[in-house]
């Protein structure tokens, strides 16, 4: 995941963060369009510093989270990294080193 939020520095922007029910449905529509499936994707919400403090890479609060059931659970060691789509429509904890497509958001 560090690779794709420099990508997404580098393209004047960050990680997406998502904020709302909604917000998630526009990421994951964009990631099927762009993809034409549902894949799994890195979204910028990490407990990479502080494990179980989860953080968006562009600063903004947490005030949504779509975890599936029993996540994030660490299972694997080290899933400090967040993912969309994971189960069709939740996210995941997985190891950040997965290579998996980003989704870069600009704000305004």
């Amino acid at each position: 995941m560090a690779d794709a939020e420099r990508n997404c520095i580098r393209l004047g922007g960050n990680l997406a963060s998502i904020h709302s029910y909604w917000e998630n449905l526009v990421v994951r529509r964009m990631i099927k369009r762009a993809c034409r499936s549902y894949v799994w994707a890195w979204i910028g919400l990490t407990d990479a510093i502080q494990e179980r403090r989860w953080m968006w890479t562009d600063g903004s609060r947490v005030v949504f989270r779509r975890w599936a059931r029993t996540e994030p659970n660490n299972r694997w060691g080290r899933e400090d990294c967040t993912n969309i789509n994971f189960g069709g429509r939740y996210w995941n904890d997985l190891n950040c080193r997965s290579r998996l497509p980003s989704v870069c958001v600009r704000r305004r």
